[in-house]
């Protein structure tokens, strides 16, 4: 990615490491920061700049809004809920400061999808999850989330 980002090699070394939530440790143990939501968002919104014809664009706001799905959900996770608060999540009152604006990029990713591509799986999964999303309840969604941290 870092040498070729502009051919489709690059671009699907991109793709790979926005699913890892660029976590590329081999290891067993926790990245450095359990929020992976946030690089997730960081270099999908740039890549999107960048690469505005890019084959990859449905994969990345799947992405795009999945992270901000997280962002939110994981501000709002109930107390009990051991995969968020044990041990204590120290970004938790971070991360709830920020949450609505989270929550308002998982819709309009979510909507970019089914508009871009309605009759992909990625636009079948946002149909299903924006009901929800917009209701303003917690999804339980914590894929860009170390849990184990």
């Amino acid at each position: 990615w870092r040498e070729f980002p502009d051919t489709e090699a690059g671009e699907l070394a991109f793709i790979e490491l926005q699913h890892r939530g660029w976590s590329t440790g081999d290891g067993p143990g926790c990245p450095p920061n359990p929020d992976l939501f946030r690089d997730v968002i960081t270099h999908g919104e740039t890549f999107l700049n960048q690469h505005p014809g890019s084959p990859f664009r449905i994969d990345v706001l799947f992405t795009l809004a999945i992270a901000n799905e997280s962002w939110w959900s994981i501000a709002h996770a109930p107390a009990d809920d051991e995969g968020v608060n044990a041990p204590p999540y120290p970004r938790r009152a971070l991360n709830q400061r920020q949450a609505a604006q989270a929550r308002d990029r998982a819709i309009q990713y979510y909507r970019q999808l089914i508009e871009l591509a309605p009759d992909s799986p990625e636009a079948a999964s946002a149909r299903r999850r924006l009901p929800r999303i917009e209701s303003g309840l917690d999804t339980g969604q914590r894929r860009f989330f170390c849990t184990f941290c």
